[in-house]
């Protein structure tokens, strides 16, 4: 410990040798000082941050020199993804003390992994993402907050942020998932524990809480208590059922079995026999023709004579279970077919560039629809799907675009393909919902 005034050494007296300066206030200072950088440091090593942060700040407040404590309050800042605060005090304590400090190894590591381009440009996304919030697009707002988690998985603000959008929508599963992430991050967080507590009672409201059952007195035959963090429901008596009920509820699996087998299992089986019926028809018919057409060639001087038979000749469309169109699918011809090129672009006008790929043309157009730019990100979303015809997120980028230049045909035709590719995800029930705006 030296002296304020004359930097000398200080002994255990309140008053300094060199200068005769008070020193005992000093001395207290530095001790709280210190005694708060112990206390952040064992909270930190529990992951709690935030109370870590706390006692640091207090600590460097006492003692702007500490740089210890700087260099520590830094690291519990990059922990938590807040990369501007994390730097800010790195550059102070690397310019309180050059030599022998953590805080120039910390910054190199910073500048050489690339981790501060990437946490840049999750900034940015952050940012785009609560204007979407804010304008009502929760939807990609969602989108933008996981491309920020994938840049810089840390960031506690995006966890909140993806949370509260989870909530507002309902999804309360996912909510309390990505909650469940960021309390690995910080512990002891404030705001993750009572969003935590919220969406607990949220779900509880959405299931049926059983509160409101035993207020209304509709539950005199039941019991509940708390188990933890689960409710359990418990009936107060318990009536054995004789056996003619045992034998009725027997047969009424049975039945429902077989109406099961009928009408799920059969028609199945029914669809693929006439499927293979089809095929090996289409084959037949395909071996005939073939044999009539070398027929033909072999006698090209022979007139031809109706057959007596009946059967098609070469000039007659062949009609009935035989012909070729009667044995289509319905739909197949949809599932391989053109695009509308107008919609999804024009291969043959296209200038692609081969070393971009259907991923790179995706980011271009994705993040010139970020900045508003949508006229200019059509083509390159166009590009994406002519590499990559199925590319899920290329067509609901383009979509968006169509919507938002307000051409609700081209819009609707994207968003039907989205459903049609990917009935089942969450995205083509976004689709049907702008469709349904859109008509």
């Amino acid at each position: 410990m030296k002296c304020y005034r004359c930097n000398a050494e200080l002994g255990s007296r309140d008053f300094c040798d060199v200068c005769g300066a008070n020193v005992g206030v000093y001395k207290k200072i530095l001790r709280t000082s210190n005694a708060y950088y112990n206390d952040g440091l064992a909270k930190a090593r529990v992951r709690d941050l935030t109370g870590a942060a706390e006692s640091l700040r207090r600590s460097v407040k006492y003692n702007k020199n500490h740089t210890d404590a700087r260099n520590l309050l830094g690291l519990v800042y990059y922990e938590t993804g807040d990369m501007v605060h994390a730097l800010s005090e790195w550059v102070i304590s690397r310019s309180l003390q050059e030599e022998d400090n953590l805080a120039n190894r910390y910054l190199q590591e910073i500048r050489s992994s690339g981790f501060l381009d990437r946490a840049r440009t999750a900034i940015k996304k952050y940012n785009m993402a609560v204007n979407y919030a804010r304008n009502n697009s929760e939807d990609l707002a969602i989108i933008q907050l996981r491309r920020v988690l994938s840049l810089n998985s840390r960031m506690l603000d995006a966890h909140h942020l993806l949370a509260l959008l989870y909530m507002k929508n309902k999804d309360y599963t996912k909510a309390k998932k990505v909650l469940r992430k960021a309390q690995l991050i910080d512990t002891n967080n404030t705001t993750t524990l009572r969003y935590l507590r919220e969406v607990e009672r949220l779900h509880a409201i959405n299931r049926g809480n059983p509160e409101n059952l035993r207020s209304t007195g509709t539950n005199r035959d039941r019991i509940t208590y708390q188990s933890g963090n689960d409710t359990v429901i418990q009936p107060t008596s318990f009536k054995e059922s004789g056996g003619i009920w045992t034998v009725l509820h027997v047969l009424a699996g049975i039945v429902i079995g077989l109406l099961a087998a009928w009408f799920l299992i059969l028609p199945a089986q029914r669809s693929q026999i006439q499927r293979e019926y089809r095929q090996r028809e289409q084959k037949l018919y395909a071996e005939f023709t073939g044999r009539e057409d070398t027929a033909a060639t072999e006698e090209p001087d022979k007139t031809e004579k109706p057959k007596e038979t009946g059967e098609p000749s070469g000039s007659e469309e062949p009609d009935g279970t035989g012909a070729p169109d009667s044995t289509k699918e319905p739909g197949d011809s949809d599932a391989s077919g053109e695009l509308d090129q107008e919609v999804f672009g024009d291969p043959d006008n296209m200038q692609l560039d081969d070393s971009m790929t259907a991923e790179d043309y995706f980011s271009r157009g994705s993040d010139l629809y970020d900045y508003g730019s949508y006229e200019d990100a059509i083509p390159n979303l166009q590009k994406a799907l002519v590499l990559d015809d199925e590319h899920l997120m290329s067509l609901y980028y383009l979509g968006r675009a169509y919507q938002k230049l307000e051409m609700k045909e081209s819009a609707i035709t994207v968003y039907e393909r989205i459903i049609a590719l990917y009935p089942d995800n969450e995205l083509a029930d976004d689709a049907r919902r702008f469709i349904g705006e859109l008509q």
